[in-house]
């Protein structure tokens, strides 16, 4: 099994949510790093582990080494940051990879245990629907639009919707309040409309 490695830093500005890997911030400094690694938290598919390092002159940081194993223990994924992810199940065959690219930027990617792939990564506002996520595309033209796709595979399952008159803003994580997903095939989303930025709901059929 080929091993997957990651560059450093996620590009500042993506025009949609099509990317492959994800890529974090750069550890441009040298450090000195003891010797006190230690795992903080593990599940079936991955390990979490924290390490102090010391740059000259100032107090101890964390670094945060993720790896991702396959069904036979095999790291697929290993990388080291300054933020920590969030890791955890959203089914027994899916696990979810949370975390963020500079202050305002969100991203997830998901990893399927039984089939042993990685999804692509999503950022912005996302609703996880079973084997679907709903999730906002960005354009700097204010054209944004949400999507409903399969996470893994959209030949299966992939549509768009248009939303419309949202406010101004530098990232639909600004105005878009939250989704919800009800009546087994309808999405509702909230969001701030206009220069006035008031509230509103609209309703998707899938």
């Amino acid at each position: 099994m080929k091993k997957l490695t990651l560059l450093s830093v996620i590009l500042a500005v993506l025009l949609s949510a099509s990317c492959v890997m994800p890529e974090y911030e750069p550890i441009y400094y040298e450090y000195e790093q003891t010797l006190n690694e230690e795992i903080i938290d593990y599940g079936n598919h991955f390990r979490i582990y924290r390490t102090s390092y010391r740059v000259e002159g100032e107090h101890h940081h964390w670094l945060y080494r993720f790896e991702i194993l396959n069904n036979y223990g095999e790291i697929v994924l290993s990388e080291t940051t300054h933020r920590r992810w969030d890791l955890g199940y959203v089914n027994e065959r899916t696990l979810r990879l949370h975390g963020f690219a500079g202050p305002q930027t969100a991203w997830v990617q998901f990893y399927a245990t039984d089939k042993d792939e990685f999804s692509q990564v999503f950022l912005a506002h996302h609703l996880v629907i079973g084997d679907l996520i709903a999730h906002i595309e960005w354009s700097f033209y204010g054209n944004h639009t949400l999507i409903v796709q399969h996470i893994f595979d959209t030949s299966l399952y992939y549509r768009k919707f248009a939303l419309e008159n949202l406010s101004s803003a530098a990232h639909p994580d600004f105005v878009i309040r939250y989704m919800e997903y009800f009546g087994g095939s309808r999405i509702a989303v909230t969001y701030l409309a206009g220069e006035e930025r008031v509230e509103t709901t609209v309703i998707f059929d899938l």
